[in-house]
């Protein structure tokens, strides 16, 4: 009899455990003993095996790489609404965080499937208490599998943000539209071995965590001003004292003699591209080890993503403490773009800091290990010249097909010309056009003209589309369109072709 008791027993408790729900499941990278990237697939399915397990946890395909293969993301939230596609309560942020958008920096994409698997089934964090989150962990399957920065096409996604040319560029755009986030986290990691710095010139960088910011001059002055002077040293602060070693991004720093300055500045990238949307917009850069150091796994890998993931807690506690300031202060500054649109800074651009004019940065020496400081030129202020006001409207005159494309993917609302009517007009032309094969310092800057206007009256035609400037993106539409602005779509070399025609295919009205 007691045998059969405990025959009893030990099968209830059997029962017990295989149907209690699990407190964590092993990502793909930690099953390999936190040593092997798996594939995309296996991460799909490891995406999948959560949402099927969590009940806060909601799995969407969000698109298909220039590859074929699957971009998906995670939704996690308490708020069964917002796992089913519907919006979000006002009193909890979105956040929006984004993995490996270059393939050959993985550990954001291990991180981020980390953290989704310890939120999915932890009952005491209280992170989902203020915030919903849109987590996409591996941003560029192609690179992943092809073992590449690139995607399939050997498309760069983060330069494409006016354009929105390669697949995955507007599957994030898309998942901007679609999840309206009040923050984004973009992860990345910067590589402490150079070919000129290191190979050369006998030095790596010394970084663990760098951070930036939306920082075009562009951007609503209020969001700028905050997460320039407010939310950007608190994340510093708290990533150091956490103990991993933080600071504002310098840029990359390839050899001696350059200039250091901040993270790029164009609106082509996805940093600054959402803060233009009116997003709280914050970049990481962490650090990539080099391939020739002796780790306790292959190029510290381990580590990297344990840093990558102190990053990404960090910056949502810090969103969590300050949600409620977060939610107004985009809110605010989205409302306030689509009653007016700002003046615009043609040229924006990097220069001399006079106040702070050297600035020493730690390297370490190659051939020692020592840490040594450097002496470099600091160009860390950004400027913007050239101050105007928008007009009233932009009419697309000819090729209306390839920009009713483009403006449909960037959402940008337009009018089409149903029948022939009479206009007043700004009928453009460029003059003592030059377009350069390499950018300019930290921005894509190519094409430099000088813009001649007549005015006059022209008769619009059925299919002509008008941009009116009084709308949610106003002021991005109006920094893309004007060919003079340093971060204008004509920039672009599938575009650059326009500002030969005479006139061009656009005019303004006033």
């Amino acid at each position: 009899m007691k045998l059969q008791k405990l025959a009893v027993l030990y099968a209830m408790t059997m029962a017990c455990h295989s149907y209690a729900a699990p407190t964590y499941i092993q990502t793909p990278f930690e099953q390999s003993s936190n040593t092997e990237l798996p594939q995309s697939k296996q991460v799909d399915a490891f995406l999948k095996q959560l949402s099927d397990k969590s009940d806060w946890i909601s799995e969407q395909r969000i698109g298909i790489s220039a590859g074929g293969r699957e971009i998906n993301a995670l939704l996690i939230s308490k708020d069964s609404e917002f796992l089913n596609g519907e919006k979000a309560k006002a009193n909890k942020a979105t956040v929006m965080l984004i993995g490996s958008q270059h393939g050959n920096e993985p550990a954001g994409a291990e991180a981020l499937q980390k953290l989704a698997a310890e939120l999915a089934f932890d009952e005491k964090s209280t992170l989902l208490d203020n915030l919903n989150l849109v987590v996409i962990p591996l941003a560029n399957p192609d690179g992943r599998d092809l073992q590449s920065r690139y995607n399939a096409d050997r498309e760069n996604p983060n330069i494409d943000y006016s354009a929105l040319a390669s697949p995955e560029t507007l599957i994030y755009v898309n998942a901007l539209r679609k999840f309206k986030p009040n923050a984004i986290f973009d992860i990345h990691e910067s590589g402490i071995e150079k070919s000129v710095l290191t190979g050369e010139q006998g030095y790596f960088t010394d970084v663990h965590a760098q951070y930036e910011v939306g920082n075009n001059p562009n951007i609503a002055p209020e969001l700028l001003t905050y997460s320039e002077e407010v939310f950007l040293p608190q994340l510093i602060d708290a990533t150091s004292r956490s103990g991993l070693p933080a600071k504002r991004y310098l840029g990359e720093i390839t050899h001696l003699d350059q200039p250091v300055k901040r993270g790029g500045i164009g609106i082509t990238n996805f940093r600054n591209y959402a803060a233009m949307r009116g997003i709280l917009s914050i970049l990481v850069e962490n650090r990539l080890d080099s391939k020739e150091g002796d780790y306790p796994t292959p190029r510290n890998i381990e580590r990297r993503v344990e840093n990558q993931l102190i990053s990404t807690r960090t910056f949502l506690n810090l969103v969590s403490n300050n949600h409620e300031n977060i939610i107004q202060l985009t809110e605010r500054t989205q409302q306030k773009s689509a009653q007016k649109p700002r003046d615009i800074y043609l040229d924006v651009s990097f220069g001399p800091n006079i106040k702070n004019i050297v600035k020493k940065v730690p390297l370490t020496r190659k051939d020692t290990g020592q840490s040594v400081q450097v002496s470099f030129t600091n160009f860390d202020q950004i400027s913007g010249k050239e101050l105007v006001a928008l007009p009233k409207a932009y009419v697309v005159a000819n090729n209306q097909e390839a920009f009713k494309s483009w403006l449909d993917k960037h959402g940008i609302e337009y009018q089409v010309v149903q029948e022939p009517q009479q206009q007043n007009v700004g009928v453009l032309s460029a003059s003592n056009l030059s377009i350069a094969s390499k950018g300019r310092l930290g921005i894509r800057r190519f094409t430099d003209l000088d813009l001649v206007k007549d005015n006059k009256q022209v008769s619009l035609q059925e299919g002509d589309l008008v941009i009116p400037m009084n709308q949610p993106l106003g002021t991005l539409v109006g920094l893309m369109l004007d060919p003079r602005s340093s971060s204008s779509i004509f920039q672009e070399p599938a575009w650059q072709g326009y500002l030969r025609q005479n006139p061009l295919p656009i005019y303004t009205i006033d």
